[in-house]
């Protein structure tokens, strides 16, 4: 019976981690203002424009993967974004790539790779007593 209880976890444990190397966190935001929003998906974009004098910044998430540029190498590109400006649009493939130089910590924690990689931690120091 304990062994099942075991594999039970293991498995969790494991498709949890599986799902969260599939994807990454991203920071999600429009005219990024303290924003703590997150979505998950295949690349993290940041979108800079100077829209009538001001300077608009906007992140996300590629979902899909499809249409990227050079998957894997992040880049910097020149494209059209709102309303026909050209504008600046970068795409990087790692946890919090797009994030501003000042991410919360409490954003940070909120990964799901930290939080199996401390389910990991706590399942051995169970297992030790």
């Amino acid at each position: 019976m304990k062994l099942k209880g075991h594999f039970c976890i293991i498995f969790f444990t494991l498709s949890i981690f599986i799902n969260s190397v599939l994807t990454i966190n991203c920071h999600l935001c429009d005219s990024c203002e303290n924003s703590n929003i997150v979505c998950e998906g295949s690349a993290c974009i940041t979108r800079k424009a100077n829209i009538d004098g001001k300077v608009r910044i906007q992140k996300m998430c590629e979902i899909s993967g499809k249409n990227l540029p050079n998957p894997q190498i992040p880049e910097c590109y020149e494209t059209f974004l709102w309303q026909g400006i050209k504008g600046t649009e970068c795409i990087c493939y790692s946890d919090w790539c797009n994030a501003t130089s000042s991410a919360s910590i409490g954003t940070l924690l909120s990964s799901p790779k930290i939080i199996v990689i401390f389910s990991f931690f706590i399942f051995a120091v169970v297992q030790r007593q």
